[in-house]
């Protein structure tokens, strides 16, 4: 006995939907990542001095932890990069579970873009 399975039309409407979610990426043209992020960062501060920030009081940095296998940076902003901040994580791999420290200068900062597997990611901060 053979049985035939038919496929239920989907409305135009909704095919376009799918299309234009499917091709969605960032501002700058790099694809957006959607679900868990792959880091968890938490602001850190202590005092301390270090000549290189010229704005800040004390000594802050962005604490992230790896949530993926892999996680190759590329780039970190913070503020939109309006906030000052050692880039120092960016060429660099970090494996599952490995800490990297993002030190910055500047009084509040509220969100925090990493560019890392070819992909950008928005971390807020507050």
């Amino acid at each position: 006995m053979d049985f035939m399975v038919r496929q239920a039309p989907i409305p135009l409407s909704l095919a376009i939907a799918l299309a234009v979610l499917a091709f969605a990426g960032g501002a700058d043209g790099r694809p957006l990542r959607h679900g868990a992020p792959p880091f968890r960062c938490a602001l850190r501060e202590t005092t301390a001095f270090l000549p290189e920030l010229r704005t800040y009081s004390g000594y802050r940095w962005v604490e992230c932890v790896v949530g993926v296998a892999q996680a190759q940076i590329d780039s970190v902003a913070i503020n939109n990069g309006t906030c000052e901040s050692f880039d120092w994580a960016a060429g660099r791999s970090f494996a599952f579970g490995q800490v990297f420290y993002i030190p910055y200068a500047c009084m509040s900062p509220v969100k925090m873009v990493v560019t890392a597997n070819g992909a950008a990611v928005e971390i807020p901060l507050r």
